[in-house]
């Protein structure tokens, strides 16, 4: 078990509404049809094709949940998960699946290699919409529960030699940089946040892009192997294993985006304003850093079975304290939370499984978008 969370809390910023961008580059493999779960034939051989409806509680599941690289959120959030499931569940037995990113889990979760991937809302949007490179996705995908957030924002190298580069504006072209992976939210989420602060095309405007994982982009900023990387907090205090070791290495500054609050509010992106205060670095940091917060949530595609997302769904949020011991950052998953950082929008439709939970406890809000809705 990991450290337990400092206590302090996420101020909801404005949560906004649809995604119009363009795709994400580099997700492997054919995209095609859904899966409703690999599940057994009564005696325990895992057959089935995945699109009948199964036995509810009569049969066993046999579930991998797609996660990022080792290292990540996603990927410990997906053990933790497993491990609840597995300790609580007598129908469902889960385990956790590195993939190259949330993009590439979400694409094998569509296409019926996983059952379930830990995505984010950037991507439940656009797959659903078949936005680049989902055009050709058949399953729709729902969500469950949000259990964190990223809250994305660029920083540089003090000994860069860029001390005059406070905004993206001030970015030279050339500058070695990382996003992260192509296959990742973060990736999509800078070209969206430099678009919006009026850099056309980014990735054609900065010349020096590199696709580096996000785990190992500490060193190569320490390494000199790029002058501005773009970490992640979670809920605007916790800082990841990798973002600690960048802390505790590199001295660094922010390098703000340049829309404001209310710009992106008005936009079209499923994302929230938010700000990472320089308190949570254990370095001297001159300023707030500006951040793009997007909700980390556990998806399936729609025709899984109902029975066993309600149990999936039960079992987490019914031991949610269990879950929360993990990780600091896990700290915040309770019933409550898990509708707070979903998507709620026409593209954002609840499973019939989760929202049955939901509805029993008393949670459901008019704001959610429910499958019956969505395909209506």
């Amino acid at each position: 078990m990991a450290d337990r969370a400092s206590g302090r809390t996420v101020d909801r910023r404005t949560v906004l509404r649809t995604l119009g961008v363009g795709g994400i580059a580099g997700v492997a493999g054919c995209l095609g049809g859904s899966n409703g779960g690999n599940r057994s034939d009564g005696d325990g051989n895992g057959s089935g094709n995945g699109n009948d409806s199964g036995g509810g509680g009569s049969g066993q599941y046999n579930w991998v949940i797609g996660t990022s690289s080792d290292g990540t959120t996603a990927h410990t959030s997906g053990v933790a998960f497993s491990e609840v499931v597995n300790e609580h569940s007598d129908m469902i037995e889960m385990s956790a699946q590195t993939s190259g990113g949330t993009g590439a889990s979400l694409a094998l979760m569509a296409q019926g290699e996983n059952e379930a991937g830990t995505i984010t809302t950037v991507l439940v949007d656009r797959a659903n919409r078949g936005v680049a490179p989902f055009e050709d996705v058949e399953a729709t995908i729902t969500q469950t529960f949000s259990y964190l957030t990223l809250d994305f924002h660029l920083m540089k190298r003090e000994e860069a030699g860029l001390d005059d580069v406070e905004t993206v504006d001030d970015i030279p072209p050339d500058t070695p940089m990382s996003w992260g992976q192509r296959q990742g939210t973060n990736f999509e989420v800078a070209v969206e946040a430099m678009q919006l602060s009026g850099i056309d095309n980014p990735t054609e405007h900065f010349t020096d892009l590199r696709d580096i994982a996000v785990a190992d982009q500490a060193e190569a900023l320490r390494e000199g192997r790029v002058d501005i990387i773009m970490p992640y907090t979670a809920n605007l205090t916790s800082k990841l294993g990798w973002v600690q070791e960048l802390d505790s290495t590199v001295d660094i500054e922010p390098v703000n985006f340049t829309f404001s609050e209310e710009e992106l509010q008005n936009s079209s992106l499923p994302v929230a304003y938010g700000e990472i205060s320089p308190d949570v670095w254990n370095q001297e940091v001159s300023k707030p850093a500006t951040a793009l917060v997007t909700g980390y949530l556990v998806g399936f595609p729609a025709d899984t079975d109902e029975e066993a997302v309600y149990e999936f769904t039960k079992t987490i949020l019914d031991n949610s304290s269990e879950v929360n011991e993990y990780a600091e950052y896990l700290e915040k998953l309770s019933p409550e939370f898990a509708l707070e950082w979903l998507l709620k929008s026409e593209n954002g439709p609840i499973h019939p499984g989760a929202e049955r939970y939901y509805k029993e406890n008393d949670l459901w809000t008019d704001d959610l978008v429910s499958l019956d809705d969505y395909e209506s």
